[in-house]
Order: structure tokens, then C-alpha cells, then sequence
């Protein structure tokens, strides 16, 4: 039985769609107005009469629901449905009798029904038996992090992609070493290129503050636009402490130790201990890897450690950490974090460089009486051992092959050396082709600051290639010595006397390679599902989330809909060309002066070009034609 013809979604009410519920919803919620219109009686199959009022009224004699209907109507009152939801009630019985309405009811029902633009098109869609593509109403999660990609952006992008029970946006903060937080911008995805709203800020923000007017205000209007039900914050560089404030559940991933340090990794020489107010005025002086916030106080800082050691206290912000050593040192730098706890949760790789690198481990056969062969994957900078390397791989490179795989331009200082190979950069999806070329007996991890996780780490665990790493960080944390891999102080004679040990025992690297084929490869889906058990407190789907844009153009998580050009740089069509070739000539000037690579000369002449040719173009009355290259 089907609904009487003024319910009815389609333009006979007997009518058999031949889609799903959901699909039919989809389609109505596209084409639908959103708006409700009186109806002539009572939908016995999908309506619910409760509170005081029904109460009382429902008390009196009505012999049947048009009684019922017809008092209603006496008193003033109406009923109204509406065009924004789908019900099936094909196996509902009720009644369906509308005849008895006046004529003229009757007609109107008939030529000039509400819903008449929608039966046609749903009757037309079903017909041709057209499936729409699905909006999810999930719950929100607003990451929040910057633009700066490396370690932690590929963190978002694989947490996202493995996480199928939530929608994601992702805040990001946008500016350079003068001030961090000059832009900040919300995506849809984790690729960085047109935001869905941007915001501005009047007054930059260095490095972080513990609040901000601006900031609060664009936290409070994309919490209320977008429905977001949660955060997860993987950094805070460039943003202001008011996101903790936001009362929401959050969950904080400590990828690195600010902002309780400065200097990001909590290293002076050695990895700290205690970061007392008068270490820290040392640290900013002295400490050669405290190299990006450089233009604050040490009493700012002392007044953002305490604001966020304060906030992080509170019962709805869970502290992640992706490795134990992380989490320790945070509580014994911070003792109040003893009483919070901090969870470990190690990250996982993304499905597709789990295939990869399960190829690796397949193809990849270095044979054990053939010449050593090494790889060291990453950047070559100081941070990741390139002063290390320098010491002592023209002696291992006496009797063995090195391969340095994206070491960047600083990697260019090895190039002419012999038997040493540098692969400047590589894409995410060459590097299983490149290890299968290679086939390295073994790789180098050789960071001089303690890592909180390595990817790198797990991708040539993934491919089954044993690590000689320093004993620093999660390296110790995961690397079982002699086990799974083997562990080295900072030092280059110990360095080059393990690699001469290991290339003598090549059944040592063969007993490692064996462990390691038998070892897991842990995936971003086993580590969402760690993170999901964080969430202790079941409660009811809320409201709002009912109230998520219901057409699937309007949906900011609908991944099909993003057709935008794969382009370095965005164009407001509506700006003037005037403005655009301003605001890229500030841009490039700006670029140059921050680009450490660029000789100081070349970065004097170039600013001055962009700012000649700048002013040169507001100068002229005529139209100008203007080429340059750098």
C-alpha cells in the first residue's frame, strides 16, 4: 500500500522507485526546496502526537482521526509536512481516503501541489533507474595543524583517508619566519589548495598566543557553520590557545614538544631534562637547533608553557603521543602531566605505501656476498645528521655502495664523492621502484635530535630493510638492537665501526631481514581505530548534526565534487589584475628574502626587481606587457 497521492514523492503514490531508501532521500533532498505546506489529514504511518496539548485534546470523544482533524482545524491549528525527508511506508497500513475534502481542496491537491516539481524529477530519476551520489551525515572533526607538509601532514592525510565513521576539515596556518599565523584557512581535504574560508588576521601571529580576539571569533563561526563535534590537534604553530577553549572533546597528538618548547624538539646538546626559566634564556641564546621562533620573549614563552599546561588539564582534551619516550619526557619536563596521562598510539602507514613496500620486500633481494649496499632516505639537514654523515662516509663509502634518496639540495655536498649516489627529491609513489633498483643491504637513520615516531623508520621496516639508527627517541623506542635493526650513539668512528662490523657479518643482516619479513606493518586504519577507543563517552547523536547541509552540492565532505585544478597558485577571478600582480610581487619578493639557499646579492637584486617592476606598473597610465623569469 502506498502513501495517498499529497505524500506521495513521486507522481503516482504506487509508483516503485526500484532505489534504496537513502538513494531516494538523496534525490529528494537535492531537488527539494526545503520547505513545509499544510496537508488535509493525518499520516497515520508517520506521525507522532505527544505533549500537553495532544493530551488534552486526545481526552475528548473523536470516533476517528478526521474527527480529530476537523477540531483542529475548528481551533485554528494546522498540520504540515514537509520536503525534506524520505519515509517508506510501503508496508504501512492507514487510511487513505481524501475524498470526502471539498472540490476545490481537492482540485488544488491535484494541478498545484507543493511537491509537483519533485515527482517530477524523482519519478523521472527513478525511471531511469539514475543512483545520486550520497552525502554522509557524519559526525565533524576539525584538525588543526600548519602548512608546513613533512611528518605531520602526512599524519592528517593518512588519518583521514583511513577513517571512514567521521568528515574531516582540516584549519591550517599560513605565513612564513616573521610571523606564522599571518593567514589561517579551512580545507576540505588535506591538499592545500582553494580553502573553503579563509580569515585574515589584522594582528599576525608570530609564533602562537594564548588568545586572540580575531582568532576566537573565526573558531567560534566555523565551530557554529560546520558542526564541529571534535578536534584533533597536531599542532599549534601559528595559532591561538583559544582552540582549547572551544568545549568541544579534543584530542592533542604530541608530534613534537611545542609549545612547551621553543625549540621544538627539547633538545640542548643533548635532549633535556628539566627546561627551567633560566635554561630557557640559555636555549634561546645559545641552542643552534632553537632556529624558528626566534622573535618572542622568554617571558612570553613562560606565559604560554603555563596557559597550555592549564588548559591541557581539562577532561575533555586527550593526550596522544606516538611514542613512549614522548611521553615520558613530556612528564618529566612538565610534572602535572603525570596526574593527566598521556596515551601512546603509534602512528601507521596509508594502505597504498603498504603495498608499496610489501613489493620491496618481494622484488627486493640484495645478495649477501655482493658489495654493501646503503640507503639513507630524507633530508639532508643538520637536525637529520648531515654533519654526521659528512664525518665519516668517505670511509665507508671505501667499501660500500651509498644511495641518498630525497636528501634535498643540501644532499649536493656528497654527489662527487665515489660510490656515493644522491636522488635530490622523489615522489611518494617512486620510492618503492627506487628500492627495488637499489635492493640496499641495509639504511642509516641518522638524526642527532630525538624523533617522536619516523616514518622513515616504518617504510623500510615495511620493506624490509634493516636500520642502523641513533640511539635517540623512538628509534630507541622501536629498534630492538641487534634484533630488529641496531642502535649507535652520535658519535662517526662508533658509526663506521658498526657498518664495517655489519658488512663483515652478513648473516646478521640476513637474520634481521628474516624477523623483519615475519614483523606486521602496522596501518593508519589499526591506528584510527586506537584512536576511536579514546572516546570514553557514548552520548546521543546531537541534534545539530541533523541540520548538516542535505544537498549534496552544499556538502563541504562530498570528495567528488572537487574538481579543482591541480595549480600552485589561486586566483580570485573577481580581483583585478592590478591587485593580483601587486600581491604576487610582494609575494615573491617575500619568498626570496626567506629562502636561505639564495645568495644574499641575488636576494637583493631580485627584491628590488620585484619591487621596480611593482611600482613601474602602478606608474604607468597605458597597458603593460611584463616577462621576467627567476
Amino acid at each position: 500500500m502506498r502513501a495517498p497521492s499529497d505524500f506521495s514523492a513521486f507522481l503516482s503514490p504506487d509508483h516503485d522507485p526500484g532505489l534504496t531508501v537513502d538513494e531516494v532521500d538523496q534525490w529528494l533532498n537535492d531537488y527539494a526546496q526545503g520547505k513545509e505546506f499544510t496537508v488535509p489529514v493525518m499520516l497515520e504511518s508517520c506521525l507522532l502526537l505527544q505533549g500537553s496539548y495532544w493530551r488534552r485534546l486526545v481526552a475528548s470523544e473523536f470516533g476517528d482521526d478526521r474527527e480529530l482533524f476537523d477540531r483542529l482545524r475548528l481551533q485554528g491549528k494546522s498540520l504540515l509536512a514537509t520536503d525534506q525527508v524520505y519515509v517508506d511506508d510501503t508496508r504501512t497500513g492507514y487510511f487513505r481516503d481524501i475524498t470526502f475534502l471539498p472540490a476545490a481542496f481537492l482540485t488544488a491537491y491535484t494541478l498545484r501541489h507543493p511537491l509537483t516539481p519533485v515527482r517530477h524529477a524523482l519519478t523521472e530519476l527513478s525511471c531511469r533507474a539514475e543512483k545520486p551520489n550520497l552525502r554522509h551525515c557524519l559526525p565533524v572533526i576539525l584538525h588543526i595543524g600548519h602548512s608546513w607538509g613533512g611528518g605531520l601532514g602526512r599524519w592528517i592525510e593518512n588519518y583521514i583517508e583511513a577513517d571512514t565513521l567521521h568528515n574531516h576539515l582540516v584549519l591550517r596556518s599560513i605565513g612564513d619566519r616573521t610571523a606564522f599565523g599571518q593567514q589561517i584557512a579551512l580545507y576540505s581535504r588535506t591538499e592545500m589548495k582553494v580553502p573553503l574560508r579563509s580569515w585574515i588576521l589584522t594582528e599576525p601571529i608570530q609564533s602562537m598566543v594564548t588568545t586572540q580576539y580575531e582568532y576566537l571569533r573565526l573558531m567560534t563561526e566555523l565551530i557554529e557553520d560546520f558542526n564541529i563535534e571534535s578536534m584533533i590537534i597536531s599542532s599549534l604553530i601559528g595559532h591561538s590557545m583559544d582552540v582549547l577553549r572551544s568545549g568541544l572533546p579534543v584530542t592533542y597528538v604530541l608530534h613534537d614538544f611545542f609549545p612547551f618548547c621553543p625549540a621544538l624538539y627539547s633538545t640542548f646538546v643533548n635532549p633535556c631534562r628539566s627546561c627551567t626559566p633560566d635554561e630557557l634564556g640559555e636555549c634561546a641564546r645559545s641552542n643552534p637547533l632553537h632556529s624558528y621562533f626566534k622573535l618572542e620573549s622568554v617571558q612570553h614563552w613562560l606565559e604560554v608553557r603555563s596557559a597550555f599546561l592549564d588548559l591541557i588539564m581539562d577532561p575533555k582534551i586527550s593526550l596522544v603521543s606516538p611514542s613512549q619516550s614522548v611521553a615520558s619526557r613530556y612528564m618529566q619536563l612538565a610534572g602535572s602531566l603525570k596526574k593527566k596521562g598521556v596515551k601512546v598510539i603509534e602512528h601507521g602507514l596509508s594502505r597504498s605505501m603498504i603495498d608499496a613496500m610489501s613489493s620491496v620486500r618481494q622484488y627486493s633481494e640484495p645478495g649477501l656476498e655482493s658489495r654493501l649496499k646503503i640507503v639513507i632516505l630524507g633530508r639532508m639537514t643538520p637536525e637529520k645528521g648531515s654533519r654526521l654523515l659528512d664525518e665519516f662516509i668517505g670511509d665507508i663509502a671505501v667499501f660500500s655502495d651509498v644511495w641518498l634518496l630525497g636528501a634535498g639540495e643540501n644532499g649536493q655536498q656528497f654527489a662527487r664523492l665515489p660510490n656515493v649516489k644522491v636522488v635530490s627529491d622523489y615522489t611518494t609513489t617512486d620510492l618503492d621502484r627506487h628500492l627495488v633498483s637499489i635492493s640496499p643491504h641495509i639504511g642509516l637513520l641518522l638524526s642527532i635530535v630525538p624523533e617522536t615516531f619516523s616514518y622513515t623508520l616504518s617504510e623500510m621496516w615495511a620493506a624490509g630493510i634493516p636500520v642502523l639508527a641513533t640511539r635517540l627517541g623512538a628509534f630507541s623506542d622501536r629498534v630492538v638492537d641487534g634484533e630488529l635493526g641496531w642502535l649507535e650513539e652520535i658519535n662517526a668512528e662508533r658509526f663506521y665501526n658498526r657498518i664495517k662490523q655489519i658488512n663483515i657479518d652478513r648473516e646478521a643482516i640476513a637474520l634481521v631481514r628474516d624477523r623483519l619479513r615475519q614483523q606486521p606493518i602496522r596501518s593508519a586504519i589499526e591506528m584510527v581505530d586506537d584512536y576511536q577507543l579514546l572516546k570514553t563517552d557514548p552520548s546521543a547523536t546531537p541534534i545539530r548534526r541533523y541540520f548538516l547541509p542535505r544537498k549534496t552540492h552544499q556538502s563541504h565532505h562530498h570528495r567528488q565534487i572537487h574538481n579543482v585544478p591541480n595549480t600552485a597558485l589561486y586566483i580570485d577571478a573577481k580581483a583585478s589584475y592590478r591587485a593580483v600582480l601587486r600581491e604576487f610581487l610582494q609575494y615573491s619578493a617575500q619568498k626570496v628574502d626567506q629562502t636561505p639557499r639564495i645568495s644574499t646579492v641575488a636576494k637583493e637584486y631580485l627584491i628590488e626587481l620585484s619591487i621596480s617592476v611593482c611600482v613601474f606598473h602602478r606608474r604607468k597610465k597605458r597597458r603593460t606587457w611584463l616577462s621576467f623569469a627567476f
